[in-house]
This record gives C-alpha cells, structure tokens and sequence, in this order.
C-alpha cells in the first residue's frame, strides 16, 4: 500500500453498503475526477498546468510501479483532483 506519496489520495479504508459491495474510503478530493475536471477547466488551463498535471500522473504510477502496484484500470474518471 502507498499513504504517502503527494500524488496518490491516501487509503483510509474499507467498508461495506447495505447491499454487502465493498466501497474503498480514500482521502476527500475536492475538484473531483480528472474527466469532469478538465470538461470545466480545459480551455482557461494554461499548458504548464496541463503537462504539470501529466508529469504528477506520471509520478504517482512510478511510485505505485516501483512497488510492483498495477493501477489496471487508469483513466481520466479514475484520476482525483
């Protein structure tokens, strides 16, 4: 497990639904998922803060990857901001 790199949201735990489905409990991200983010905020980003945002996504994999952590399923909705 990884609760300490800037660029992954921390793991606070795991608990159940009424329905007895498991729901991962990570740390709040208040600007949402990279998708709706980027849907709002695309045009006024400057490129900066765009390639800053990939090379942070490309930070967080490396640390997940140097601990042989395989995201399998990375996409713009998966990503918090």
């Amino acid at each position: 497990m990884v609760s300490y790199h800037d660029n992954i949201n921390r793991f606070l735990g795991i608990t159940n639904d009424h329905a007895g489905n498991y729901i991962m409990v990570l740390e709040y991200a208040d600007e949402g998922n990279l998708r709706d983010y980027l849907k709002v905020k695309f045009d006024s980003l400057q490129w900066e803060n765009k390639i800053r945002m990939a090379l942070d996504i490309a930070c967080g994999l490396k640390c997940l990857h140097s601990r042989d952590i395989v995201h399998r399923d990375l996409h713009s909705k998966n990503i918090l901001v």
